[in-house]
C-alpha cells in the first residue's frame, strides 16, 4: 500500500469525492502527524564549516547609495583564483569598522564590454550606506550567516564545537541583544551563540527562504560545527510522491487515513447547506469525532513505540555531590540508585 492506495480508499469511503481532493487530506494529515510531537525519525545530524576570512588583502571602490563594490587588480586576481567552497554568493562582505552585507551576485570581470571589465564587481544585497566612498577603501569578506541544513528545518537540539571542545548556545540570544552587545561586530574569537538571522533572500539561490543563522562572535578561522537538529518530513506534493513515498517509522498508513478522514468530514461539514433541516443527510461532525478517536488511539500506541526510539523524553537530572554508581538500600528497606560521593 502506498499513499495513493489511502487516498483511493479515501475515495471509496467518501463517495463523489475528487482523488485531488483525498490527495489534499492525506499531505495535510501527514503534516499535522509531524507537528503533533517531536518523533524520533525527525532527528538528523549535519555540520557547518566556518571558512574563516577569506579575503582582506587588496581595495575595493564603494559609492553610497549603489550596491556595485568594483575590486581592484589585485583582489580581481584573488577571485579569479578562488575555486572552492562556499561560493562568493554564500558569503558577506563588509568594511571591518562598519556593517555587515550579504554578497548576491559576481562578475569576473573578464569580458570585454561587460561589467567593469576588467575588474571583478560584486553585488550587495542593498545599497551601500556607509561613510566611506570610491577606490583604495579596505574590505573583509568572510563567513557571517550560516543557512539551516534542510528547507524544513524545526529546531536545534545542540550544536558543539568539538575543536575547541565547547558546547554552543542557540537560545538565549537575538538580533536585537546583538545590537546592544556588539553593535559593530568587531568581536572575533571562538564563536558562543548561535543566532537566529532571518532567512535567505538571495534572489537565484538554491536555498531561498530557508533558515539563517548567525554564529557570534564571528569566526576568522577555519572551524567546524557539528549539530544534532529536528526537521519537519517530507509532504506528499507530486503525483510520483504518493506512489514512492515510504511513511517513517513509527506512522503508519492507518494513522494518516483516520487522520485524513477527519479532515475530509470537517471539510464536507463546511460545504453543508446551512438551510438543510437537522436530521437530513450525514452528521459529518460526529463522524469527524469517530475518526478523530481512532486516529488518537493509533497515535498513543506509535508514541508509545517511538518514546523507546529518542531518548530526549526521558528527564535525565545530575546531582552534584553524588556519584551515580551502585545501588544500596537505606535504613526504612528503599532503594537509592546513587551513592554518597566518596570522600
Amino acid at each position: 500500500m502506498s499513499l495513493y492506495g489511502v487516498a483511493k480508499r479515501l475515495v471509496g469511503w467518501l463517495p463523489k469525492t475528487p482523488l485531488v481532493l483525498a490527495q489534499n487530506a492525506v499531505s495535510e494529515a501527514v503534516e499535522t502527524i509531524y507537528n503533533q510531537i517531536d518523533w524520533s525519525f525527525q532527528k538528523e545530524w549535519a555540520a557547518w564549516l566556518a571558512p574563516g576570512t577569506l579575503f582582506d588583502t587588496g581595495t575595493v571602490t564603494v559609492t553610497p547609495y549603489s550596491d556595485q563594490v568594483i575590486a581592484d587588480e589585485y583582489v580581481t586576481a584573488q577571485f579569479l583564483a578562488y575555486t572552492g567552497q562556499p561560493l562568493l554568493t554564500q558569503l558577506q562582505f563588509r568594511n571591518p569598522a562598519y556593517s555587515v552585507y550579504n554578497i548576491v551576485d559576481y562578475d569576473d570581470g573578464q569580458t570585454s564590454g561587460q561589467g567593469n571589465y576588467p575588474y571583478a564587481t560584486l553585488t550587495l544585497d542593498r545599497p551601500w550606506m556607509e561613510p566611506t566612498s570610491g577606490a583604495g577603501q579596505p574590505f573583509m569578506i568572510y563567513q557571517v550567516y550560516f543557512v539551516a541544513p534542510v528547507m524544513d528545518f524545526r529546531k536545534f537540539i545542540e550544536i558543539r564545537d568539538t575543536t575547541n571542545d565547547q558546547p554552543m548556545d542557540f537560545f538565549s540570544k537575538t538580533q536585537a541583544m546583538l545590537a546592544v552587545e556588539d553593535p559593530q561586530r568587531s568581536d572575533f574569537s571562538n564563536p558562543r551563540f548561535v543566532v537566529p538571522a532571518g532567512t535567505d533572500k538571495r534572489s537565484g539561490s538554491s536555498t531561498l527562504g530557508w533558515q539563517l543563522f548567525e554564529l557570534w562572535p564571528h569566526q576568522g578561522n577555519y572551524v567546524p560545527y557539528t549539530f544534532t537538529y529536528r526537521r519537519r518530513g517530507d509532504v506528499p506534493s507530486t503525483p510520483s510522491d504518493f506512489t514512492s513515498m515510504v511513511l517513517p517509522r513509527p506512522i503508519t498508513e492507518k494513522m494518516v487515513e483516520w487522520k485524513a478522514r477527519e479532515i475530509l468530514c470537517q471539510f464536507q461539514e463546511a460545504q453543508k447547506d446551512r438551510m438543510t433541516p437537522k436530521g437530513n443527510g450525514a452528521n459529518w461532525m460526529l463522524l469527524s469525532q469517530m475518526a478523530e478517536k481512532k486516529y488518537a488511539d493509533l497515535t498513543s500506541l506509535a508514541m508509545s513505540i517511538d518514546l523507546n526510539l529518542d531518548g530526549e523524553a526521558m528527564t535525565k537530572i545530575y546531582r552534584a555531590g553524588f556519584n551515580q554508581t551502585d545501588a544500596y538500600a537505606t535504613m526504612n528497606g528503599a532503594i537509592n540508585l546513587g551513592s554518597y560521593k566518596e570522600s
